[in-house]
């Protein structure tokens, strides 16, 4: 089916369906034609936060960057994601498009303020804004709430032998050589677990709880 542009009225392209399944409207929300799809970029955002990394991939920045660290592939600007009736012009990661972007009731970016005290931890720090409300927490308090925390346990062995462990395609073999191992990866994967358990219950506002 012909659609339209959501912004400017221009007919399009055509909508095609993988399920065969068609909306009652040719107005696809979040269709855009190709004048406005390049208007809705941010060409100076994009030029001042690209990232070429090693491995030959060009990224940008996520707005949250200071906070999450995330980059996202820049073809991704104006996906969809698979989600329909979203865009993602708001220049965010993966995790916080799905947590923290506007068409999920938050603020896509979230602004960060020096010299806050933090209502958690009661220390004077970077602080950034809650995505559901206005309150301010400091940005490790803020990742701790969100994220969870992961208490790694203690290696059992040396430096040089974690190094090979990590870095190892059998596994199997140096558990069969340093048994300790099999303590320490059942010790790692519950520390994994309590982190998500933690994050789950914790993912809100510590004060409001929105």
């Amino acid at each position: 089916m012909k659609v339209v542009c959501n912004k400017c009225g221009r007919e399009g392209g055509t909508y095609s369906s993988s399920n065969g399944v068609f909306p009652l409207t040719n107005k696809i929300d979040e269709y855009l034609c190709h004048s406005c799809d390049t208007m809705a970029r941010d060409e100076e955002y994009e030029s001042s936060n690209t990232v070429y990394t090693e491995e030959g991939y060009h990224d940008i920045k996520c707005k949250n960057y200071e906070m999450c660290k995330g980059m996202f592939d820049y073809r991704m600007v104006g996906s969809s994601c698979g989600i329909p009736g979203c865009k993602n012009y708001e220049y965010l990661c993966d995790s916080c498009y799905y947590r923290y972007s506007k068409w999920n009731g938050g603020k896509g970016e979230l602004r960060r303020f020096d010299g806050l005290t933090c209502p958690v931890c009661l220390e004077i720090n970077r602080c950034i804004e809650q995505p559901h409300c206005d309150h301010t927490i400091c940005i490790q308090c803020f990742k701790n709430c969100y994220d969870g925390i992961f208490k790694e346990p203690t290696f059992p062995y040396t430096d040089d032998i974690k190094e090979q462990y990590e870095e190892s395609e059998d596994p199997d073999s140096f558990r069969e050589k340093y048994p300790l191992l099999i303590e320490y990866e059942e010790e790692y994967n519950r520390q994994l677990d309590a982190q998500e358990a933690m994050a789950e219950l914790n993912g809100k506002c510590p004060l409001c709880r929105k």
